[in-house]
């Protein structure tokens, strides 16, 4: 697994729970391991993950946190964010990749 810095406090399994519930979905094993070990998490500094995808190269920055913190998962779907599931499926399509 790579490495991601943790900047907000962990999240449990009642977490995703909720978050599979709202979106109606299931995420995947893998995505659920990385979320319960960082909750989102920034790739460090002195580390560049670049991975190809639909044929562009990307560079991860790192992933939004499920809870805690301005910009949460849990806050996009409170708020009707439409683009939110969208979001999701990218990133289930880029877990894959990745």
């Amino acid at each position: 697994m790579k490495e991601f810095g943790i900047d907000y406090e962990l999240i449990n399994h009642e977490d995703l729970d909720k978050i599979e519930n709202l979106l109606k979905a299931k995420l995947s094993s893998d995505y659920k391991k990385h979320m319960l070990k960082f909750n989102g998490g920034t790739v460090p500094l002195d580390k560049e993950y670049v991975f190809n995808f639909n044929e562009n190269e990307l560079v991860l920055e790192g992933f939004h946190q499920v809870k805690y913190g301005e910009g949460n998962l849990e806050d996009y779907y409170a708020h009707n964010i439409i683009f939110y599931f969208q979001i999701y499926c990218l990133l289930e399509q880029l877990w894959e990749v990745f």
